[in-house]
Parts: structure tokens; sequence; C-alpha cells
């Protein structure tokens, strides 16, 4: 297989993926949904994501997105981003569900979305996701966007 076919393959996503926490065998199928979510992005975005994002399979929320700048020097020379995701919030979920939470956390990164400076921008987040073939996240967009859809 030639490099950009490997590159755009679940092998070549996954190998590429930076993921933290990786630590069971349910980490690892989680890397994999990241990965499935990746090849379904344009691949412009994949690109993107590959080279600036660490997805941390660990914390209290469902997900979040945080970019984490390095003080002088700066070890890669580049801003960092990481974004947070809890499978253990979404072990009822279907996959297809759990790559449209990835796939909507991905959606803030691309829109330059902090979660410590600004939290929303929910419905834009949705609007894009739609656009790469999800379904939207939630129903409405009120002040705590706490209604998802089913």
């Amino acid at each position: 297989m030639r490099y950009a076919e490997w590159k755009n393959s679940i092998e070549g996503v996954r190998y590429n993926l930076w993921v933290c926490g990786v630590r069971s065998n349910s980490d690892e199928e989680n890397a994999l949904i990241i990965a499935k979510t990746l090849l379904k992005l344009p691949r412009k975005v994949r690109e993107k994501v590959l080279d600036q994002v660490c997805f941390i399979i660990a914390g209290e929320a469902q997900g979040t997105v945080f970019k984490f700048q390095f003080n002088e020097p700066q070890p890669i020379g580049k801003t960092l981003f990481f974004i947070l995701l809890n499978f253990a919030e979404m072990k009822q979920d279907s996959e297809d569900d759990k790559m449209r939470t990835v796939a909507h956390e991905i959606a803030h990164f691309i829109l330059g979305h902090d979660a410590l400076i600004d939290s929303g921008g929910e419905k834009e987040a949705d609007d894009l996701i739609e656009k790469w073939g999800f379904k939207r996240i939630y129903q409405s967009y009120g002040r705590f966007d706490t209604e998802k859809k089913e």
C-alpha cells in the first residue's frame, strides 16, 4: 500500500493519532472511534487535527476542547490543543453517537472555540458537524445547551 493510501486508512490515522490515557482495551476501542471519526472528516480537517490535537480519554465532562501554549522555549514550536473525552459517560451511547460527540469537539477546535475562555458555540459546532455528515448534538441552544438529541 502506498503511503498516501495508508495515511488515509484506519491504520494510518490510528498510527498518527495522539491519544493520552490509552491504558485498557476499551480505551483502545475508543481511540479507534476517534480514528473512524477523523476518517469521515474532510482531509484538510483531519490533517490539522492529527498535527495539532492530543485527545485525552479521561475527565468529568463528556467532551471539551482547550489549548495549552508552552512557555519559551516551546519544545515542539507550536501550540497544542487537547480534546478531553470521557467515554465512560458515553458507555450507553451507540458508536455513531460517540463519533458525533468526537466530531462536535473537533468542530469546536476548528472553529477556534476555547472552553477556558468562552463556553458556547454549540450551535455553530453542530452546524459544522452537520456539514460533515453527522447528526446534530443538541435540540436547543439555550444557556446551558442541556437538551441532547435522541
